[in-house]
């Protein structure tokens, strides 16, 4: 594990991931990633089901954002990328929960699945934040 992962897994097992995958080379997944990336999941009570919730981190060092020849557009490609193969996340993950025969890869009410930045620098500070490409308005 390298120095950046294992205050990140804690961090994100803190805050009620339960599954943690992460990926050193994203270039198989995420065509144009070449930065790691975190597929993530975790049940919650829904109601009168339990929803899986299930996330792609696209991980960032926080400095690259105050970089000014940062290639925004090229995060919109990746984010992009990442929700067009929503699916094979989710499958991945399935494997994992494949106990619980309630969830359904098409079925918003059991799945939701999101993409979000993982910012983090050298120190262990770590934090997320929502993204989306405008691919869809519900990928829930």
């Amino acid at each position: 594990m390298d120095f950046r992962q294992k205050p990140i897994f804690h961090k994100l097992k803190s805050s009620g991931w339960d599954y943690i995958k992460w990926y050193a080379d994203s270039t198989k997944l995420v065509p144009g990633c070449t930065n790691p990336l975190i597929l993530a999941a975790q049940q919650c009570p829904n109601m009168d089901v339990i929803k899986l919730k299930v996330a792609v981190l696209l991980m960032i060092p926080l400095i690259d954002f105050s970089n000014k020849t940062f290639d925004f557009s090229s995060l919109h490609s990746m984010i992009e990328t990442v929700e067009q193969n929503r699916d094979g996340f989710l499958k991945e993950v399935f494997h994992e929960y494949r106990s619980f025969s309630n969830f359904d890869i098409y079925d918003s009410k059991t799945t939701s699945f999101s993409v979000k930045l993982g910012c983090y620098e050298n120190d262990g500070m770590f934090m997320l934040i929502n993204a989306s490409s405008g691919l869809s308005s519900d990928l829930s």
